[in-house]
């Protein structure tokens, strides 16, 4: 019966680690998709810039460093709607 409680207690814990997970990056992903519908502009230059970067290539990692606008609109977004709470109460 002990087995049984831990295995059901591990996977409890594992749903809610990937059902909180997903579901903060599935709101980061909404909010972000938001900001590009608010703002156009924006979106033409992450757009310009993923192009220009990718190429119909397939994308590799070490590319993200190709991409500081796009890196730099996806953290804005993040710091304008933050999905968890990032400080805590100092004393």
């Amino acid at each position: 019966m002990l087995i049984l409680s831990s295995e059901t207690h591990l996977l409890g814990n594992i749903q809610s680690l990937m059902l909180g997970g997903t579901e903060t990056i599935a709101y980061t992903l909404l909010w972000l998709f938001l900001a590009m519908a608010i703002h156009p502009e924006i979106q033409q230059k992450v757009q310009e810039e993923v192009d220009s970067v990718l190429r119909k290539s397939k994308p590799q990692w070490t590319e993200h460093l190709k991409l500081p606008y796009t890196y730099a609109a996806i953290l804005e977004c993040m710091r304008w709607r933050t999905m968890a709470p990032n400080n805590a109460l100092r004393w």
